[in-house]
């Protein structure tokens, strides 16, 4: 999980302070083709974002997070591309029975990424969502993990897509068909053939069919511990190698200035740049 150190605000604006995310996010890395991606690789980001989708699905005894919004763009990437899962705008907390609490229970429309939705919520986006649909959209990420492509990458239109995910149709395979070709280990052919398995578990069209996230999570931590920790850093290295990281010394657009951060430099417990933030 993306770590939060805490929150500021100013007049006309509040902010969340987090982590330095170098890596930005997983979309970018999957989109760079000059970057390699190993099949032990594209099993431990399986696992990393599995692992938290399973921690805010259990978030508590009596209570579960639903994300809400998970795509490529909210897995945010570490230094040593280990994905985090971020971007929690979208998300609702949820009572164990599957009732919305009583202070989301007011909340207008819901927001969130169609081409990544699961079936029912293109069907009735208004209704809240259940944990089984941040796993069917899960599922969509493997498949661009696999692919590196976005699920309507083959598709016409976007609403040709949707179209054919509500009918039960699911995005183009023959990228994964191509990988498993070109593979020449039985290790890295049983790693795309799991990472295959868990997403036709994960997207079928009845919510209830989907498997449990804590499950997915299980299996794929299994396969992980297989794997010799020297060829899982070797593999990572060298993604890391190809992928251009965010230096944020160049960069001059987009970002609050620190400015905003110093109002009360003298009190700040957190370092000269964080003032103001409030720890959580």
């Amino acid at each position: 999980m993306l770590k939060v150190h805490g929150w500021s605000q100013w007049d006309g604006a509040v902010a969340i302070v987090t982590e330095l995310m170098r890596g930005r996010n997983l979309k970018r890395l999957l989109h760079d083709k000059n970057v390699p991606l190993h099949p032990i690789h594209r099993l431990r980001m399986s696992r990393d974002i599995a692992e938290g989708v399973a921690f805010i699905h259990n978030f508590s005894l009596s209570k579960r997070l639903i994300h809400g919004d998970l795509k490529p763009e909210n897995i945010l990437l570490t230094e040593d591309l280990i994905c985090k899962v971020g971007d929690f705008g979208c998300s609702r907390m949820i009572n164990r029975t599957g009732q919305t609490t009583t202070s989301e229970a007011h909340q207008r429309k819901q927001e969130f990424t169609p081409v990544y939705a699961a079936p029912e919520r293109l069907k009735h986006g208004c209704t809240p969502p259940k944990k089984e649909a941040d796993t069917y959209s899960y599922t969509l990420i493997i498949h661009g993990i696999l692919t590196r492509e976005r699920p309507n990458e083959h598709s016409v239109s976007d609403q040709a897509y949707l179209d054919t995910i509500k009918r039960g149709e699911r995005p183009c395979t023959n990228a994964i068909d191509d990988l498993e070709k070109s593979l020449n280990t039985v290790q890295e052919k049983e790693i795309i053939h799991c990472l295959r398995e868990v997403m036709t578990k994960c997207w079928q069209q009845k919510r209830d069919d989907r498997s449990d996230m804590t499950i997915i999570n299980r299996e794929l931590d299994d396969l992980m511990l297989k794997q010799n920790q020297s060829d899982v850093l070797r593999v990572v290295d060298q993604s890391v190698e190809k992928f251009r990281f965010f230096d944020p010394t160049k960069c001059n657009t987009g970002f609050i200035p620190l400015s905003c951060f110093q109002l009360n430099i003298r009190n700040s417990s957190l370092g000269k740049p964080y003032s103001l933030i409030h720890k959580l």
